[in-house]
Protein backbone atom coordinates (compact mmCIF):
# COMPACT_ATOMS: atom_id res chain seq x y z
CA UNK A 1 0.00 0.00 0.00
CA UNK A 2 1.49 3.32 -0.75
CA UNK A 3 2.23 6.18 1.49
CA UNK A 4 2.13 9.78 2.10
CA UNK A 5 2.90 12.05 4.70
CA UNK A 6 0.03 14.78 5.92
CA UNK A 7 0.50 17.67 8.06
CA UNK A 8 -1.93 18.85 10.48
CA UNK A 9 -1.38 21.41 13.17
CA UNK A 10 2.61 21.07 12.48
CA UNK A 11 2.27 17.42 13.20
CA UNK A 12 3.18 15.38 10.24
CA UNK A 13 2.09 11.44 9.57
CA UNK A 14 2.00 8.99 7.21
CA UNK A 15 -1.39 7.93 5.82
CA UNK A 16 -2.66 5.64 3.17
CA UNK A 17 -2.00 7.36 -0.41
CA UNK A 18 -3.96 5.22 -2.06
CA UNK A 19 -6.87 7.65 -2.35
CA UNK A 20 -7.04 10.84 -4.24
CA UNK A 21 -7.67 13.17 -1.38
CA UNK A 22 -9.02 16.00 -3.15
CA UNK A 23 -7.56 19.46 -4.06
CA UNK A 24 -9.62 21.00 -0.52
CA UNK A 25 -9.05 18.28 2.28
CA UNK A 26 -9.66 20.19 5.58
CA UNK A 27 -8.96 17.91 8.65
CA UNK A 28 -11.31 17.14 11.67
CA UNK A 29 -10.00 18.92 14.20
CA UNK A 30 -8.46 17.10 18.06
CA UNK A 31 -8.67 18.84 21.31
CA UNK A 32 -5.00 20.38 20.42
CA UNK A 33 -6.06 21.76 17.06
CA UNK A 34 -8.87 23.69 19.06
CA UNK A 35 -6.12 25.41 21.11
CA UNK A 36 -4.44 26.87 18.13
CA UNK A 37 -4.62 30.48 17.59
CA UNK A 38 -5.94 29.61 13.95
CA UNK A 39 -8.76 27.50 15.26
CA UNK A 40 -11.84 29.59 14.80
CA UNK A 41 -10.12 30.50 11.37
CA UNK A 42 -9.83 26.42 10.08
CA UNK A 43 -11.68 24.64 12.06
CA UNK A 44 -15.16 26.68 13.15
CA UNK A 45 -15.55 29.27 10.11
CA UNK A 46 -13.74 28.07 7.12
CA UNK A 47 -15.83 28.43 3.96
CA UNK A 48 -18.04 30.59 5.46
CA UNK A 49 -17.84 34.14 6.22
CA UNK A 50 -17.62 36.82 4.16
CA UNK A 51 -14.37 38.23 3.12
CA UNK A 52 -15.29 42.05 4.78
CA UNK A 53 -17.62 43.07 7.62
CA UNK A 54 -20.61 44.85 6.30
CA UNK A 55 -23.10 45.45 9.30
CA UNK A 56 -23.14 48.70 10.15
CA UNK A 57 -24.76 49.87 13.35
CA UNK A 58 -27.22 51.69 11.59
CA UNK A 59 -27.77 49.09 8.90
CA UNK A 60 -31.47 47.81 9.24
CA UNK A 61 -32.08 43.81 10.42
CA UNK A 62 -34.76 41.72 10.81
CA UNK A 63 -33.63 38.47 12.62
CA UNK A 64 -36.69 35.81 13.79
CA UNK A 65 -37.32 32.29 13.90
CA UNK A 66 -36.42 29.62 16.50
CA UNK A 67 -35.67 30.47 20.15
CA UNK A 68 -31.84 30.49 19.23
CA UNK A 69 -33.07 33.72 17.29
CA UNK A 70 -33.59 35.73 20.72
CA UNK A 71 -29.75 35.49 21.70
CA UNK A 72 -28.64 37.09 18.00
CA UNK A 73 -31.33 39.39 18.22
CA UNK A 74 -30.44 40.63 22.03
CA UNK A 75 -26.70 40.48 21.89
CA UNK A 76 -26.61 42.75 18.85
CA UNK A 77 -29.33 44.98 19.73
CA UNK A 78 -27.59 45.66 23.10
CA UNK A 79 -24.37 46.00 21.26
CA UNK A 80 -26.09 48.79 19.52
CA UNK A 81 -27.02 47.38 16.15
CA UNK A 82 -30.65 48.62 14.07
CA UNK A 83 -32.69 45.43 15.10
CA UNK A 84 -35.72 45.87 13.73
CA UNK A 85 -37.18 43.28 15.63
CA UNK A 86 -36.53 44.09 18.62
CA UNK A 87 -39.04 47.41 18.36
CA UNK A 88 -42.67 47.70 19.33
CA UNK A 89 -44.26 46.59 16.33
CA UNK A 90 -48.09 44.69 15.33
CA UNK A 91 -45.68 42.48 13.45
CA UNK A 92 -45.73 38.97 14.55
CA UNK A 93 -42.04 38.68 13.43
CA UNK A 94 -41.02 40.78 16.88
CA UNK A 95 -43.70 39.31 18.97
CA UNK A 96 -43.50 35.92 18.08
CA UNK A 97 -40.32 36.52 16.20
CA UNK A 98 -38.56 33.36 18.36
CA UNK A 99 -41.43 31.05 18.01
CA UNK A 100 -41.45 30.18 14.48
CA UNK A 101 -39.31 27.25 14.53
CA UNK A 102 -39.97 25.66 11.27
CA UNK A 103 -39.38 26.49 7.71
CA UNK A 104 -43.53 26.49 7.23
CA UNK A 105 -43.91 29.12 9.73
CA UNK A 106 -41.04 31.27 8.39
CA UNK A 107 -42.49 30.85 5.01
CA UNK A 108 -45.88 31.99 5.72
CA UNK A 109 -44.60 35.38 6.81
CA UNK A 110 -43.01 35.79 3.89
CA UNK A 111 -45.78 35.26 1.80
CA UNK A 112 -48.64 36.80 4.35
CA UNK A 113 -46.10 40.25 3.95
CA UNK A 114 -45.53 40.35 0.65
CA UNK A 115 -47.92 38.42 -1.82
CA UNK A 116 -50.55 39.09 0.94
CA UNK A 117 -51.51 34.86 0.51
CA UNK A 118 -53.55 34.64 3.76
CA UNK A 119 -54.06 30.64 5.50
CA UNK A 120 -57.85 29.69 5.16
CA UNK A 121 -57.72 28.15 9.02
CA UNK A 122 -56.49 29.75 12.29
CA UNK A 123 -53.29 28.43 12.03
CA UNK A 124 -51.31 30.91 14.01
CA UNK A 125 -50.91 30.42 17.73
CA UNK A 126 -48.43 31.83 21.10
CA UNK A 127 -47.24 30.33 23.69
CA UNK A 128 -50.41 30.10 25.66
CA UNK A 129 -52.43 29.02 22.17
CA UNK A 130 -53.56 32.95 22.42
CA UNK A 131 -54.57 33.55 18.61
CA UNK A 132 -52.70 35.25 16.53
CA UNK A 133 -55.38 35.93 13.30
CA UNK A 134 -54.82 37.85 10.25
CA UNK A 135 -55.31 41.45 10.73
CA UNK A 136 -54.64 44.14 7.96
CA UNK A 137 -52.13 46.20 10.73
CA UNK A 138 -50.41 43.10 11.11
CA UNK A 139 -49.47 42.28 7.96
CA UNK A 140 -49.01 45.54 7.23
CA UNK A 141 -46.35 46.08 9.93
CA UNK A 142 -44.21 42.95 9.03
CA UNK A 143 -44.46 44.19 4.95
CA UNK A 144 -42.68 47.11 6.47
CA UNK A 145 -39.71 45.52 8.42
CA UNK A 146 -38.88 43.49 5.97
CA UNK A 147 -39.39 46.46 2.59
CA UNK A 148 -36.79 47.82 4.92
CA UNK A 149 -34.72 45.29 5.91
CA UNK A 150 -30.94 44.92 4.43
CA UNK A 151 -29.95 42.18 6.66
CA UNK A 152 -32.18 38.76 7.20
CA UNK A 153 -30.96 36.50 9.46
CA UNK A 154 -33.20 33.97 9.76
CA UNK A 155 -33.18 31.05 12.31
CA UNK A 156 -34.29 27.66 11.51
CA UNK A 157 -35.06 25.49 14.55
CA UNK A 158 -37.12 21.55 14.21
CA UNK A 159 -38.95 19.95 11.60
CA UNK A 160 -41.58 18.16 13.40
CA UNK A 161 -45.21 20.25 12.41
CA UNK A 162 -49.04 19.91 12.75
CA UNK A 163 -50.88 20.48 9.83
CA UNK A 164 -54.44 20.39 8.72
CA UNK A 165 -54.73 16.97 6.56
CA UNK A 166 -58.12 18.56 4.17
CA UNK A 167 -56.00 21.91 3.47
CA UNK A 168 -52.42 20.67 4.09
CA UNK A 169 -52.04 23.66 6.19
CA UNK A 170 -49.32 24.16 8.12
CA UNK A 171 -49.82 25.53 12.34
CA UNK A 172 -46.76 27.71 13.61
CA UNK A 173 -46.73 25.28 16.77
CA UNK A 174 -49.14 22.97 18.28
CA UNK A 175 -52.93 22.67 17.83
CA UNK A 176 -54.37 24.41 20.95
CA UNK A 177 -55.96 22.06 22.96
CA UNK A 178 -59.99 22.95 22.95
CA UNK A 179 -59.09 22.82 18.85
CA UNK A 180 -58.02 19.93 18.14
CA UNK A 181 -59.53 17.98 15.88
CA UNK A 182 -58.51 14.34 15.43
CA UNK A 183 -59.97 13.85 12.31
CA UNK A 184 -58.02 16.60 10.55
CA UNK A 185 -55.60 17.77 12.74
CA UNK A 186 -52.17 15.15 12.08
CA UNK A 187 -48.33 15.42 12.80
CA UNK A 188 -45.42 14.63 10.96
CA UNK A 189 -41.66 15.27 10.17
CA UNK A 190 -41.28 17.65 7.20
CA UNK A 191 -39.41 16.01 4.90
CA UNK A 192 -35.69 17.18 3.71
CA UNK A 193 -37.59 17.99 0.12
CA UNK A 194 -40.18 19.88 1.69
CA UNK A 195 -37.95 21.76 4.11
CA UNK A 196 -35.20 22.61 0.82
CA UNK A 197 -38.43 23.98 -1.02
CA UNK A 198 -38.96 26.31 1.76
CA UNK A 199 -35.64 27.37 2.21
CA UNK A 200 -35.76 28.04 -1.69
CA UNK A 201 -39.14 29.90 -1.51
CA UNK A 202 -37.95 32.07 1.22
CA UNK A 203 -34.81 32.94 -0.86
CA UNK A 204 -36.93 33.57 -4.06
CA UNK A 205 -39.39 36.10 -1.85
CA UNK A 206 -36.10 38.16 -0.67
CA UNK A 207 -34.84 38.45 -3.70
CA UNK A 208 -37.78 39.37 -5.32
CA UNK A 209 -38.39 41.72 -3.26
CA UNK A 210 -35.15 42.82 -1.46
CA UNK A 211 -32.33 42.24 -4.35
CA UNK A 212 -29.77 43.83 -2.33
CA UNK A 213 -30.63 42.25 0.75
CA UNK A 214 -28.20 40.06 2.83
CA UNK A 215 -29.38 37.00 4.15
CA UNK A 216 -27.83 35.04 6.80
CA UNK A 217 -29.28 31.20 7.51
CA UNK A 218 -28.86 29.92 10.61
CA UNK A 219 -29.72 26.51 12.51
CA UNK A 220 -30.73 26.46 16.08
CA UNK A 221 -29.02 23.81 18.38
CA UNK A 222 -31.90 24.19 21.11
CA UNK A 223 -32.78 20.52 21.05
CA UNK A 224 -37.00 19.62 21.04
CA UNK A 225 -38.38 19.43 24.12
CA UNK A 226 -40.45 16.78 23.71
CA UNK A 227 -40.83 14.64 20.21
CA UNK A 228 -45.00 14.12 18.88
CA UNK A 229 -43.41 11.16 17.06
CA UNK A 230 -43.07 7.44 19.35
CA UNK A 231 -39.07 7.23 19.92
CA UNK A 232 -37.02 8.61 21.94
CA UNK A 233 -36.79 12.02 21.96
CA UNK A 234 -32.93 12.09 21.92
CA UNK A 235 -33.34 10.51 17.98
CA UNK A 236 -35.79 12.05 17.04
CA UNK A 237 -34.15 15.31 17.92
CA UNK A 238 -31.20 14.32 15.88
CA UNK A 239 -33.59 13.73 13.03
CA UNK A 240 -34.59 16.97 13.06
CA UNK A 241 -31.56 18.55 13.34
CA UNK A 242 -30.09 16.34 10.54
CA UNK A 243 -33.00 17.10 8.02
CA UNK A 244 -32.88 21.02 9.16
CA UNK A 245 -29.11 21.12 8.79
CA UNK A 246 -28.81 18.85 5.41
CA UNK A 247 -31.32 21.16 3.52
CA UNK A 248 -28.97 24.05 4.26
CA UNK A 249 -26.05 22.65 3.10
CA UNK A 250 -27.66 21.44 -0.20
CA UNK A 251 -29.54 24.95 -0.56
CA UNK A 252 -26.36 26.76 -0.03
CA UNK A 253 -24.43 24.77 -2.47
CA UNK A 254 -26.95 25.05 -5.57
CA UNK A 255 -27.39 28.54 -4.54
CA UNK A 256 -25.00 30.59 -2.72
CA UNK A 257 -22.11 30.73 -5.77
CA UNK A 258 -24.27 32.48 -7.58
CA UNK A 259 -25.41 35.12 -4.88
CA UNK A 260 -22.51 36.93 -2.82
CA UNK A 261 -25.28 38.36 -0.43
CA UNK A 262 -26.17 34.68 0.75
CA UNK A 263 -24.10 33.38 3.69
CA UNK A 264 -24.82 30.11 6.10
CA UNK A 265 -23.34 31.26 10.20
CA UNK A 266 -22.23 27.95 11.54
CA UNK A 267 -23.58 28.94 15.17
CA UNK A 268 -25.27 25.03 15.14
CA UNK A 269 -22.19 23.59 14.30
CA UNK A 270 -19.95 25.26 16.67
CA UNK A 271 -22.22 24.73 19.67
CA UNK A 272 -22.65 21.10 18.71
CA UNK A 273 -19.21 19.98 17.58
CA UNK A 274 -16.10 22.60 19.16
CA UNK A 275 -17.09 21.79 22.94
CA UNK A 276 -17.55 19.06 25.37
CA UNK A 277 -19.88 20.37 28.26
CA UNK A 278 -22.25 23.49 26.51
CA UNK A 279 -25.50 22.54 27.83
CA UNK A 280 -27.09 23.88 31.13
CA UNK A 281 -28.19 21.37 33.73
CA UNK A 282 -31.46 21.34 31.72
CA UNK A 283 -29.63 19.36 28.53
CA UNK A 284 -31.28 22.15 26.62
CA UNK A 285 -29.71 25.23 27.14
CA UNK A 286 -26.15 26.69 26.12
CA UNK A 287 -23.52 28.16 28.19
CA UNK A 288 -24.15 32.10 28.20
CA UNK A 289 -19.91 31.90 27.74
CA UNK A 290 -20.52 29.76 24.49
CA UNK A 291 -23.34 31.77 23.35
CA UNK A 292 -21.47 34.65 23.47
CA UNK A 293 -18.44 33.74 21.38
CA UNK A 294 -20.29 32.95 18.86
CA UNK A 295 -21.75 36.32 18.78
CA UNK A 296 -18.80 37.52 19.13
CA UNK A 297 -17.40 36.04 15.98
CA UNK A 298 -20.73 36.89 14.02
CA UNK A 299 -19.43 40.80 15.19
CA UNK A 300 -15.72 39.91 13.87
CA UNK A 301 -16.39 38.88 10.56
CA UNK A 302 -19.82 40.64 9.59
CA UNK A 303 -19.72 44.01 11.01
CA UNK A 304 -18.18 46.80 9.96
CA UNK A 305 -15.97 47.85 12.37
CA UNK A 306 -14.88 44.59 12.96
CA UNK A 307 -14.96 43.15 16.74
CA UNK A 308 -11.23 42.70 16.92
CA UNK A 309 -9.43 39.50 16.58
CA UNK A 310 -7.36 39.68 20.13
CA UNK A 311 -11.41 40.01 21.63
CA UNK A 312 -12.43 36.83 20.08
CA UNK A 313 -9.83 34.89 21.11
CA UNK A 314 -10.18 36.07 24.53
CA UNK A 315 -14.11 34.67 24.07
CA UNK A 316 -12.80 31.22 22.99
CA UNK A 317 -9.80 31.38 25.87
CA UNK A 318 -12.94 31.74 28.31
CA UNK A 319 -15.30 29.57 26.72
CA UNK A 320 -13.05 26.90 26.29
CA UNK A 321 -11.71 27.11 30.25
CA UNK A 322 -15.44 27.24 31.88
CA UNK A 323 -15.77 23.95 29.62
CA UNK A 324 -13.18 22.27 30.74
CA UNK A 325 -13.85 23.46 34.37
CA UNK A 326 -17.58 22.22 34.18
CA UNK A 327 -16.48 19.09 32.48
CA UNK A 328 -14.57 18.76 35.94
CA UNK A 329 -16.54 20.35 39.04
CA UNK A 330 -19.92 19.82 36.96
CA UNK A 331 -22.79 23.34 36.55
CA UNK A 332 -21.32 23.97 40.40
CA UNK A 333 -18.14 25.63 38.39
CA UNK A 334 -19.96 28.48 37.00
CA UNK A 335 -21.57 30.70 39.09
CA UNK A 336 -24.43 32.15 37.18
CA UNK A 337 -26.47 35.16 38.66
CA UNK A 338 -30.02 33.97 39.31
CA UNK A 339 -32.78 33.64 36.60
CA UNK A 340 -30.50 35.62 34.08
CA UNK A 341 -28.00 34.97 31.89
CA UNK A 342 -26.01 37.68 31.74
CA UNK A 343 -22.58 36.29 32.09
CA UNK A 344 -20.98 33.78 32.81
CA UNK A 345 -17.42 33.94 35.75
CA UNK A 346 -15.59 31.10 37.07
CA UNK A 347 -16.30 30.44 41.08
CA UNK A 348 -13.59 30.49 43.40
CA UNK A 349 -13.24 26.96 43.90
CA UNK A 350 -13.44 26.74 39.56
CA UNK A 351 -10.44 29.23 40.06
CA UNK A 352 -8.86 26.77 42.14
CA UNK A 353 -9.67 23.89 40.10
CA UNK A 354 -8.42 25.57 36.70
CA UNK A 355 -4.79 26.78 37.69
CA UNK A 356 -4.76 22.82 39.25
CA UNK A 357 -5.56 22.15 35.58
CA UNK A 358 -2.42 24.09 34.20
CA UNK A 359 -0.44 22.86 36.30
CA UNK A 360 -1.26 18.99 35.69
CA UNK A 361 -1.17 19.99 31.82
CA UNK A 362 1.80 21.91 31.75
CA UNK A 363 3.56 18.56 33.48
CA UNK A 364 2.19 16.82 30.73
CA UNK A 365 3.78 18.58 27.84
CA UNK A 366 7.14 18.64 29.81
CA UNK A 367 6.87 14.52 29.88
CA UNK A 368 5.74 14.68 26.34
CA UNK A 369 8.13 16.87 25.23
CA UNK A 370 10.74 14.78 26.81
CA UNK A 371 9.54 11.92 25.51
CA UNK A 372 9.44 13.06 22.28
CA UNK A 373 13.15 14.44 22.86
CA UNK A 374 14.38 11.21 23.73
CA UNK A 375 13.09 9.08 20.74
CA UNK A 376 14.49 11.97 18.54
CA UNK A 377 17.74 10.97 20.39
CA UNK A 378 17.63 7.25 19.90
CA UNK A 379 16.63 7.49 16.15
CA UNK A 380 19.53 9.58 15.65
CA UNK A 381 21.90 7.66 17.69
CA UNK A 382 20.78 4.32 15.02
CA UNK A 383 21.21 6.32 12.06
CA UNK A 384 24.40 7.61 13.25
CA UNK A 385 25.40 3.81 14.18
CA UNK A 386 23.77 2.43 10.98
CA UNK A 387 26.17 5.31 8.79
CA UNK A 388 29.00 4.33 10.72
CA UNK A 389 28.63 0.01 9.75
CA UNK A 390 27.82 1.51 6.08
CA UNK A 391 31.36 3.13 6.07
CA UNK A 392 33.02 0.63 7.71
CA UNK A 393 32.03 -1.69 5.29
Amino acid sequence: MSRIVVEQDGVKRRTSGSFFRGSTTNFYPNDQSLKKNYAIDQYMTHGFMPKSGFVTKSTPIVAFGSCFAANISNYLHDRGFNILTKKASKAYVTQMGDGMVHTYAIRQQFEWAWLNKTPSLDLWHGYSAEEFGYSEAARADTKELFDTAEVFVITLGLSEIWYDEPTGEVFWRAIPKDRYDPERHKFRVATHAETLANIKAIHELIRYFRPEATIIFTVSPIPLTATFRPVACLSANAVSKATIRSAVDEFMLETAPADDRLFYFPSYDIVMYAFNNQWTEDRRHVYRHILNFNMKIFEHYYCDPALPKADLQAALDKAQRLDKLIGTLGHAAVAMKEKTEVEVEASPEAKREERRLQRKQARIQERVAQRIAAVSARRAAARAEKATAVAAE
